[in-house]
């Protein structure tokens, strides 16, 4: 056979051929360009010959069967070149390039707007306060929605949703984000605004969540931790536009302002989801995998590919609607004697709507109670992970206190002007983006084989510089900004040490890991920490408003100190095995 001309026909293996063998001629096929038609017709991947099956024996004519990447204008089959004697992973098509980079600026700018739109939540507190007259105490609630809501988002989304529709789920809650945030314009009184703030809290945790999960099944190995680094770079980068944003507004025109602005940010993002955004193919982790997808003509194709999600989008409420139990009596019949009495009909409806109502409650009870067992399995099988989640709910709870409220602090207490409470938010988000930066770098380079020590290491500097509210004077505005940024700095990059490093080495040390472990621990780490935080957070509140602020610093100090405590025994575990290791 000559491989040049792309025929499988005359191709046959000699008898008694070993498993080494078929793998070498299968390699010589990697170099054939297999969509290149000749004059038997175009050649089947060579994944489809079944040459195992046919030792020693001529097969068959390859029957020429329809392409079908015609079916979808918007991908073809290409086969990646490799060496047979190296054991790296098939070089991308620059094509494929595209596509990885075009999906991932997309996330990444889903992942900013989707931490843009929480800053004029936090930053029009002392607004909010002036037009509705609430008390510190009810501004509290706002927080309290936010984080309960946002606690759900995050347990139930590495369950509910399927990776294969992330890119729909996304679209839906930013749509959905883009309405409640015009609401929030129109809206006069506190109780609407905490009922958005809880639909916010739950769609932004979806959003970060499930894109968070989405990346690491298509994003190339060998740069998926740096990719992800800079991803969540993403959210520092969209809550310092947002604080900036807040910080023009709110001294230029009205503070409501904000909200049609995000509104209108929202719905920008669902549009260029909709239409631009082509999943790149899963990784496999398979050296010899053969085949990628990419687009046939064109990387921008809003028409084709909105037509596509579209489709997605029926199909899927289809397939929902085939899958549902069947009910025999839908609506029972009514006899035309009965016709004239009301009361029957009024008795046979209710106890239809009764039994209808009943089993969605069942169904619902059921699917909340093996997402329970799901978290739970994991919990049990992951040594330390009861721990890492408590390390990281009481570092999450002084965090957030300190972000949600320094701004207020600072005009309230400190007599700054709203312009300047704002500025510092800004210096915080921008010392929480260099913390992600460097405490990627820092367990990257420093700290590749201790990842639960650097964790560790990274919780005491966070005490340390949450300490310093006690030997600084933040009279003088930059002060305040260096002491804003250092703390910014080190729980940041604690936060992301313990989310992207930390839980990732638990469960790889797992005896019984299975491969949604790592997603699971993460949905129950962050869902537990936020759903936390809503009474962490209102504990501290209370405090400031009947004991004063140092004493709510305290005890913010105090939390850290316990999530210090609790990071610390994994992490001594870790230097112990490492020096000891089993053989």
């Amino acid at each position: 056979m000559d491989p040049g001309d792309g025929s499988a026909e005359g191709y046959a293996l000699p008898e008694n051929n070993t498993h080494s063998h078929i793998k070498r001629n299968l390699a010589e096929f990697r170099d054939i360009d297999l969509n290149t038609p000749t004059s038997e017709g175009p050649a089947r991947p060579v994944l489809d010959l079944d040459l195992h099956k046919n030792y020693g024996n001529k097969p068959d004519p390859v029957k020429t069967q329809p392409d079908s990447s015609q079916k979808n204008p918007l991908i073809k089959v290409v086969f990646s070149r490799q060496d047979a004697n190296t054991s790296t992973h098939s070089p991308l098509s620059r094509h494929y390039k595209f596509i990885i980079a075009i999906a991932f600026f997309l996330t990444f700018l889903s992942n900013c707007v989707g931490h843009l739109i929480r800053e004029p939540l936090f930053t029009t507190k002392v607004n909010i306060q002036k037009s509705f007259g609430s008390t510190t105490l009810q501004l509290a609630y706002l927080d309290i929605a936010y984080l309960a809501s946002y606690s759900v988002g995050q347990f139930i989304t590495p369950i509910v949703f399927p990776r294969s529709h992330i890119v729909m789920f996304v679209c839906f809650f930013h749509f959905l984000l883009g309405i409640c945030h015009f609401l929030l314009f129109v809206l006069k009184n506190l109780s609407g605004f905490v009922v958005i703030y809880g639909i916010t809290g739950f769609s932004c945790a979806i959003l970060w969540l499930a894109l968070y999960n989405d990346l690491h099944s298509w994003l190339p190995l060998n740069y998926r931790m740096l990719l992800i680094t800079f991803w969540c770079c993403a959210a520092e980068l969209g809550l310092c536009v947002g604080v900036i944003m807040c910080a023009h507004v709110q001294t230029t025109t009205r503070w409501k302002v904000l909200f049609m602005i995000t509104a209108a940010v929202n719905f920008v993002t669902f549009i260029l989801l909709f239409t631009c955004y082509i999943r790149p193919k899963p990784n496999s982790g398979d050296s010899e995998q053969l085949e990628v997808y990419v687009p046939r003509e064109k990387l921008f194709d809003p028409v084709n590919i909105s037509k596509e999600n579209y489709r997605n989008i029926v199909n899927g409420i289809k397939r929902i609607y085939h899958q549902a139990p069947v009910e025999v009596d839908l609506l029972p019949t009514i006899e035309t004697s009965e016709l004239t009495t009301s009361r029957s009909r009024l008795i046979r409806l209710c106890k239809y709507l009764g039994k209808k109502v009943g089993q969605f409650f069942k169904r619902t009870g059921k699917r909340v109670s093996y997402i329970v067992r799901v978290h739970l399995d994991v919990m049990r099988r992951v040594q330390y992970l009861t721990l890492y989640t408590i390390g990281y709910t009481s570092l999450k709870s002084a965090r957030n206190c300190f972000a949600f409220w320094i701004s207020f602090y600072l005009t309230t207490n400190l007599n700054y002007s709203i312009q300047s409470g704002i500025y510092a938010t800004l210096v915080f988000q921008l010392g929480s983006c260099a913390g992600s930066l460097i405490g990627g770098m820092f367990s990257k380079l420093v700290m590749q084989n201790y990842h639960l020590t650097s964790c560790s290491i990274s919780a005491v500097f966070s005490v340390l510089m949450l300490s310093l509210i006690y030997f600084m004077d933040l009279g003088t505005i930059w002060k305040c900004f260096t002491y804003t940024f250092l703390v910014g700095f080190a729980t940041n990059c604690t936060e992301l040490l313990i989310t992207t490093r930390g839980l990732k080495a638990l469960c790889d040390q797992s005896l019984n890991e299975e491969e949604k472990d790592y997603s699971v621990s993460l949905g129950t780490t962050l869902s537990i920490a936020n759903f936390m935080c809503v009474f962490q957070g209102y504990i501290s509140i209370y405090i400031a408003h009947h004991f004063g602020w140092n004493k709510m610093f305290l005890y913010l100090i105090l939390m850290m100190l316990l999530s210090t405590g609790a990071l610390g025994v994994p992490s001594r575990k870790e230097i112990e095995r490492l020096k000891h290791p089993v053989l």
